[in-house]
């Protein structure tokens, strides 16, 4: 009887114990997957932190990335300039082509596409200055371009800054592109959308003898030496104080590649704008402002 019950305890005893082994080895092995959890996510975390690191290198200032190499003129500006330079750069998810890059590191760009015709100044009935070249009038282009325009929730205008607009009329025959560059700036307009001006119009060109201005005394093909050609696209310049009309791009007819148009009938306008001098430009594709691999601004 007491060998009976010697067997029943240590069978008892033995039970218990194969539960407390298995218990501390279920103890063990929820101890190690944990800490195997925490390594990776500890692991996680840092490859997270990798990644923002390598996200931080992969921005630069734009100015400073596109004015790499590039050879700046008197009044520290560099102009782009014939039929396929490498300006394209993206910028509120559209594709704009860089103008020139200006001395107090912004960078004015302007669109590539046309935005639709417009009026320089939009007809008024009852206004008998409806067909008056004024950049300031209720019914200008300019104001649709820093109200309607700017003001569109798809427009990304944190990043433009408020720049002078060469306005000034262009008036006087055999002109050099100095007199023309001094013409433009004797009126200018201070806001964050415009034009391009006719002095930028002709230093696009890579043909010397076109950046002069002849009035309408045709130049061979200067129109095929520029970029900036287009079907009747709006400046912000009118001429030989005419204040009825302004000067227009086109890609059609004249071969200067630029005619006088009426303030009140719808041209195409592509609008112009100067980036700030901080934003960033993303470098993930080592951009070189082609067609295909354009300049992104992030």
């Amino acid at each position: 009887m007491q060998k009976n019950g010697f067997i029943t305890s240590a069978l008892l005893y033995g039970m218990l114990s194969l539960f407390l082994v298995l218990m501390l080895g279920s103890l063990a092995i929820l101890s190690n997957r944990k800490f195997s959890m925490d390594k990776l996510k500890e692991a996680s975390i840092n490859d997270t932190n990798k990644n923002e690191e390598v996200e931080e290198v992969t921005t630069d200032i734009a100015y400073n990335y596109i004015a790499n190499g590039k050879d700046f003129d008197e009044d520290g500006r560099y102009v782009y300039e014939g039929k396929s330079p490498n300006n394209y750069i993206t910028f509120n998810t559209e594709t704009w082509r860089i103008i020139s890059l200006e001395p107090d590191h912004t960078i004015k760009i302007m669109r590539n596409d046309n935005i639709g015709g417009k009026a320089y100044n939009e007809p008024k009935a009852g206004e008998d200055n409806s067909n008056i070249l004024n950049w300031d009038a209720s019914n200008s282009l300019h104001n649709y371009l820093n109200g309607e325009y700017l003001n569109n929730p798809s427009t990304t205008n944190s990043l433009l800054a408020y720049h002078n607009f060469d306005t000034g009329f262009i008036t006087g025959e055999n002109l050099t592109s100095a007199d023309i560059k001094a013409l433009v700036q004797n009126t200018t307009w201070n806001s964050k959308v415009g034009l391009i001006n006719m002095s930028d119009y002709l230093n696009s060109n890579s043909d010397d003898q076109c950046r002069t201005f002849d009035g309408f005394n045709g130049k061979e093909n200067c129109k095929e030496t520029t970029y900036i050609s287009d079907t009747l696209t709006l400046t912000t310049n009118g001429g030989s104080d005419n204040e009825n009309n302004v000067y227009a791009i086109t890609k059609e007819g004249y071969q200067e590649g630029y005619q006088l148009v009426g303030v009140e009938n719808s041209y195409a306008v592509k609008p112009v704008v100067y980036l700030k001098s901080g934003v960033k430009i993303n470098l993930k594709k080592e951009p070189s402002g082609e067609e295909g691999n354009p300049y992104i601004i992030s």
